[in-house]
């Protein structure tokens, strides 16, 4: 394989990771959907799809445990995997473009991402275990390198921090360490790779330890990473050119910056978490079209919460609505609970399984929720107005909130047969959270 070919396919490989990253599987499937052999098309639609008639959404995962043991098709003539036939042997490096013909060690590391992406798409715990299941697959996977030659080590290492992206904690860290040893050594690999692929493996780090609530290891991480961006950036010509191939911004810069932000909030810094996100112009422009833009302004809502700035918090609501292409808009002047109930109701799609950026939409209804839960205890505190009102007049206040959080509990497999559980309870649950 030519080093151009190996470059288009490595930037495939990060433009993959953030479309996962930033919740566009359609990407992802419509990439591969040309190029993929008609036995793993059949098999991903038998992992993913209810049959036999079945209806509602799939997200259970035990009726088809011995395919998830193989994560590859069974040939019914040998009884066992049909692992000579790849997932794919040709893949379009965009929607339009010609065929590209791969090796198998990139066709079994696309056909893990692209697994992995489904899995994330579902969401429910069920699924999420099969990432497991992905990581067993690529470990019986694991190309054989040569030492000294940079066209086999270099897939290794795309095996190993695909490995640390399914893992979590300890698992995240275990495979980017791995990397971080094999950069310790003399290594047929340019400066460039070596430095941009480091900065990856601090990033699985820096999740690892976030995941595991050791947050100053975390920030320790991120801020390696977003200092060493911008200084390479204004001395490195080579680097910079590599990085931006590779959409070092998308993949390392911004993630990075939000994450540290995630760290600071987690730590009760809110003031600082805001002015961790003024780092990046790219985090404040367009909220209308940019994912990252929009979750930075979940950030900036959390952050305006714990600082009781609800007006503040009312303007990036508004932008992320806005970005998630809801009509509906908060009433920045309006301080009753009902503005915040109609900003739930415009929330409350029943299957949300067919909507897009699901994570958004279900960090933006907690939060939402917290402003209710906050003005709901204010409420309970205030003397005056426990003068005027009944426990009757409250619940009126806060109706149809326990209807919305059943629909999203149900549809995320968060809270099962939600139909037996009363209004009451869900409130309860709401209010201890």
């Amino acid at each position: 394989m030519s080093n151009q070919d190996f470059s288009k396919f490595e930037r495939l490989n990060a433009q993959i990771d953030i479309w996962i990253d930033e919740e566009e599987y359609d990407n992802v499937g419509s990439l591969f959907s040309f190029t993929l052999s008609p036995i793993y098309k059949e098999f991903l639609n038998r992992l993913f799809n209810n049959t036999d008639g079945e209806t509602g959404t799939k997200t259970c995962t035990k009726d088809e445990n011995s395919a998830w043991g193989y994560l590859c098709p069974e040939d019914e003539h040998i009884k066992g995997p049909a692992e000579r036939q790849l997932p794919f042997t040709h893949v379009r490096l965009t929607c339009n473009a010609d065929k590209h013909e791969l090796t198998p060690d990139w066709s079994h590391l696309f056909w893990a991402k692209l697994v992995r992406a489904k899995i994330q798409q579902k969401g429910t715990d069920c699924y999420l275990r099969r990432l497991e299941n992905v990581m067993a697959y690529l470990e019986k996977h694991l190309p054989r390198f040569d030492p000294g030659d940079s066209q086999t080590l270099k897939p290794y290492i795309f095996y190993l921090l695909e490995l640390a992206a399914c893992g979590i904690g300890p698992d995240a860290r275990s495979f980017a360490e791995r990397v971080k040893r094999i950069f310790l050594y003399k290594t047929p690999v340019e400066d460039e790779f070596k430095n941009f692929y480091d900065l990856l493996v601090r990033y699985n780090m820096g999740l690892g330890h976030f995941h595991d609530g050791r947050f100053q290891e975390a920030v320790r991480e991120f801020n390696f990473i977003i200092f060493d961006v911008e200084k390479k950036n204004k001395s490195n010509k080579k680097f910079l050119d590599f990085y931006i191939y590779r959409h070092g911004d998308k993949l390392l810069y911004q993630p990075a910056i939000m994450f540290r932000a995630e760290v600071q909030l987690k730590l009760q810094l809110a003031y600082h978490a805001l002015e961790t996100l003024h780092i990046c112009n790219d985090l404040r422009n367009d909220p209308s079209k940019n994912y990252k833009v929009a979750k930075a302004n979940l950030i900036r809502v959390q952050a305006n919460q714990f600082m009781r700035s609800a007006n503040s918090s009312k303007d990036f609501f508004n932008q992320v609505l806005q970005f998630l292409g809801i009509a509906a808009q908060i009433d920045i002047d309006d301080q009753s609970i009902s503005v915040w109930k109609k900003a739930l109701d415009a929330l409350n799609v029943k299957d949300h399984d067919k909507i897009k950026y699901q994570n958004i939409i279900l960090q933006l209804l907690g939060l939402i929720t917290a402003e209710l839960i906050l003005m709901f205890r204010q409420l309970l505190e205030d003397k005056e107005d426990k003068k005027n009102k009944n426990k009757n007049d409250l619940a009126e206040e806060l109706s149809g909130i326990p209807e919305i959080w059943k629909n999203v509990w149900a549809s995320t497999g968060c809270w099962q047969n939600t139909t037996t559980v009363s209004d009451g309870d869900i409130l309860n649950r709401l209010l201890n959270t």
